[in-house]
């Protein structure tokens, strides 16, 4: 099955350098693509980000745009058969993590890594976010088809330095 990394970026162009520069040393071998919509990002460094990554398909948008708009926009950009969502400012530390999260898509139906909001012991853990509200991942890994037509998942599996917990079924 194919992989792909999906970024939906800010308008920082050195934190885009830098997730950039992070993901061709650590984990670029573990996914078939990487697309990339960036927002606001100045046209002088436009041609650099692009030479940062020539393999992978970055676009830019001249203004802000909202977050779910641009994932929806990778999502239909790409036809992988599992998708990855990034975060600009979360970096992943250590080879194969990328590729283990993606073996365990069939077994459950997404996998997502913690922020520091949604621990593995209670995912809505943070006072701004409701008790019923779903994981809030750093990292989502899931089918491309799941995630475009199915609103809930039965299974999910969040990552935690190296642990894994199943969520409860919230179908």
């Amino acid at each position: 099955m194919t992989r792909a990394a999906l970024l939906p970026a800010g308008s920082d162009p050195y934190l885009l350098a830098y997730w950039l520069r992070h993901y061709r040393q650590i984990w670029a071998s573990e996914v078939d693509e990487l697309r990339i919509i960036a927002c606001d990002v100045p046209a002088e460094a436009q041609d650099y980000l692009r030479a940062l990554a020539p393999s992978a398909s970055i676009s830019f948008l001249p203004i802000r745009t909202d977050h779910g708009a641009v994932i929806g926009q990778l999502v239909d950009a790409t036809s992988a058969d599992l998708v990855m969502l990034c975060e600009d400012d979360a970096f992943i530390r250590r080879p194969g993590v990328v590729s283990e999260c993606f073996g365990r898509i069939g077994t459950v139906d997404v996998v997502g890594t913690c922020r520091s909001s949604a621990t593995v012991s209670s995912p809505s853990a943070s006072p701004t976010r409701p008790p019923d509200a779903p994981p809030c991942p750093v990292f989502s890994f899931v089918f491309r088809i799941g995630y475009i037509s199915r609103p809930s998942f039965s299974t999910a599996v969040l990552m935690s330095s190296g642990r894994s917990s199943r969520m409860p079924d919230r179908s």
